[in-house]
């Protein structure tokens, strides 16, 4: 059932960026509703529109899956009111950052999943970068940036 899910939702996706292109668009009619369905109030402090333009497709779909695996964590685990979502482009990358002011966690302590994982191969995949910070009491911050011309990795055996 999830794997249907999880399907459905990435053909939707596809089908929406390849309609609008605008990923602020996609970001605020699933995360920033789906958010508020929980009752947390999903804020967009600010959005670079160069992120649009800059952005390719895939790149646009890594951010839309980090960014909904970051608000999925916070709604399960984090008894947050609030998300905050900073996202703008700057000497070749585009930078995001997404906090929470839930109860944090302490990040040597705390177990890794999959989810974690994911988001971490999603942005190494593009020569990104990844950075959390959180404290037990005082919330979750995430920021992390990929390259605006990137040569994506290729194992070599």
């Amino acid at each position: 059932m999830r794997q249907e899910k999880q399907k459905i939702i990435n053909w939707l996706f596809l089908q929406e960026i390849h309609h609008t292109k605008q990923l602020q668009e996609i970001i605020h009619e699933s995360l920033v509703l789906y958010a508020n369905l929980k009752g947390i109030r999903f804020d967009i402090e600010q959005y670079d529109e160069t992120a649009d333009r800059k952005l390719n497709l895939d790149q646009k779909h890594i951010v839309f899956r980090i960014l909904q695996e970051l608000t999925n964590n916070t709604i399960k685990y984090a008894d947050a009111t609030l998300i905050k979502l900073s996202i703008h482009c700057k000497n070749k990358f585009c930078h995001f950052e997404y906090s929470d002011n839930g109860k944090g966690f302490n990040p040597v302590k705390v177990k890794k999943g999959v989810g974690f994982e994911s988001i971490h191969t999603r942005i190494e995949s593009y020569n990104g970068k990844l950075q959390f910070n959180s404290k037990p009491g005082k919330g979750m911050k995430a920021v992390f940036s990929l390259p605006l011309e990137y040569e994506e990795k290729v194992d070599v055996y």
